[in-house]
């Protein structure tokens, strides 16, 4: 976990909330999985109903925190065994299966690092869609 600790400015020893989800689709094929982890020094009082949808408003209205800017690094990966054991998606995606990898660190207000994201999403099975305000 030494990334984990760097990027987000903890020691070893301390206590991390590491959540691990998968999107799904309506035929309940993967569309994604995602590993995210929060230190518990900067974001208390997380229970699963906050891990059921987006965690930012959330924690926004029930914590008072006020989540700022993300960062975030795009790059394609291939799975395997390796990446397919850790995300715990045996059987649902393919070794060697190109998948798209987001990897994001959120900031609050004050410029504090509080969520390492790592987001990977199977590109060749559905598309990417997204809505830009303007």
């Amino acid at each position: 976990m030494p990334k984990i600790t760097e990027a987000l400015n903890v020691q070893p020893y301390d206590i991390v909330y590491t959540i691990k989800r998968a999107a799904m689709a309506t035929n309940k094929q993967l569309v994604a999985f995602q590993k995210i982890c929060i230190p518990a020094k900067v974001i208390q009082g997380l229970n699963m109903e906050m891990m059921e949808s987006s965690i930012y408003p959330l924690i926004q209205q029930k914590l008072n925190v006020k989540p700022a800017k993300a960062t975030r690094e795009i790059s394609l990966v291939h799975a395997d065994q390796d990446l397919i054991a850790k995300g715990e998606v045996k059987g649902q995606v393919e070794e060697k299966e190109p998948l798209l990898k987001w990897l994001q660190k959120s900031y609050l207000s004050g410029g504090r690092a509080f969520e390492w994201n790592e987001t990977y999403y199977r590109i060749t099975k559905f598309p990417i869609k997204e809505a830009i305000v303007l």
